[in-house]
């Protein structure tokens, strides 16, 4: 009679990468929404930037249009989620070049050490080695003399 074994079914990992992707578009519609509230909701006075004792500007949010306001906050949700994903990349890319640079000015320096002490010190382990093939042959067991005549 042939038993057979119960096998459970093979999980499937893309429902995790879905909803994963779906929270972090949610996420990005509430950052953008409210970025764009942020900015239809501004009561500030125009803003004015000098520079060099040069006025620039004097933009005043409240006077936009709602179209050019929908533009503006979306240009500000824009930049936060770029900005999300820049800074991690850049912090990624400056801890690769840092191991890099640990490998290369402490690892191949070591590893060359490591190699010309195995070079020096060969010639102890050539010895350490005929002194362990001397003691493994004094440690086998003598045939029995019986065994020697009778062959």
């Amino acid at each position: 009679m042939m038993n057979t074994i119960p096998t459970r079914p093979v999980r499937r990992r893309g429902r995790a990468w879905l909803w994963a992707f779906l929270v972090l578009f949610v996420l990005g519609l509430v950052v953008a929404a409210a970025c764009i509230d942020w900015v239809f909701e501004w009561d500030g006075g125009p803003l004015r930037v000098v520079f060099d004792g040069v006025e620039y500007g004097g933009l005043d949010i409240a006077s936009l249009s709602d179209v050019d306001k929908l533009a503006l906050g979306g240009g500000i949700a824009l930049a936060a989620l770029a900005l999300l994903i820049a800074v991690p990349l850049v912090l990624l890319v400056a801890a690769a070049c840092l191991a890099m640079g640990l490998i290369l000015g402490l690892g191949i320096p070591l590893l060359l050490v490591a190699l010309a002490a195995a070079i020096v010190l060969s010639p102890l382990g050539l010895l350490l080695m005929f002194v362990v093939w001397l003691w493994r042959k004094s440690a086998s067991p003598a045939a029995p003399r019986a065994a020697k005549m009778a062959g």
